[in-house]
C-alpha cells in the first residue's frame, strides 16, 4: 500500500510542479504534463521511500511554519555574506566546525544538512553518526544546528 500511496503522491507533486511552472495550460499541455508526471512516478517510486507518517497534517503544518524561519535565516545570511565581501579586508576566518546534532532520523538529518548547505556562508561537509561536520567562512562560537533543529524535530520525529 505504501508504494501506491508514494507512486500517488510522487505524481501528484509532480504534476503539481509542472502545471505551476507552465500556467496557464492548453490541453496538450496538461496531457503532457500528466504523462511526464506519471514516467517520472514510475522511475522514482523506488528510489523514495514513503513513509505515511510524514503527511501528518500536524508535521504539514510545522513544515510549513518551517519554511518562513528558514528564509528569514537564509537572507540575515546573505547579507551577513554580502558585508563581509563588500569589506574591502574580507574579515573571514574559515574553519570546519563539528557540532553534535539531536536528530535521530534520517529525514531530520536529510532536512537539516539541505537548509545549513542553502544558508549563505555555510556548507554540510559530512556527518557522521550524530556529528556534523560544516565548513563556515568565519567561524562563531554560536550553536549553528540548534535552532533549525528546534524547528525540525517536529517535522520529521
Amino acid at each position: 500500500m505504501n508504494k501506491v500511496f508514494g507512486f500517488i503522491a510522487t505524481a501528484a507533486a509532480a504534476l503539481a510542479i509542472y502545471i505551476l511552472m507552465a500556467f496557464p495550460l492548453d490541453s496538450g499541455e496538461a496531457v503532457l504534463g500528466l504523462l511526464i508526471s506519471l514516467l517520472s512516478a514510475i522511475l522514482m517510486v523506488s528510489f523514495l521511500p514513503f513513509d505515511l507518517r510524514l503527511l501528518n497534517p500536524v508535521r504539514v503544518i510545522k513544515a510549513l511554519i518551517y519554511l518562513p524561519f528558514f528564509f528569514r535565516k537564509m537572507i540575515q545570511a546573505n547579507i551577513s555574506i554580502a558585508a563581509i565581501v563588500l569589506q574591502p579586508k574580507l574579515p573571514i576566518k574559515p574553519a570546519i566546525i563539528k557540532e553534535e546534532t539531536n536528530l535521530s532520523s534520517a529525514e531530520g538529518r536529510l532536512i537539516l544538512t539541505s537548509s545549513i548547505t542553502l544558508t549563505p556562508g555555510t556548507l554540510s561537509v559530512d556527518i557522521d553518526d550524530h556529528n556534523l561536520f560544516v565548513h563556515c567562512v568565519s567561524k562563531t562560537e554560536e550553536k549553528l544546528l540548534e535552532p533549525f533543529e528546534k524547528h525540525i524535530r517536529g517535522i520529521s520525529e
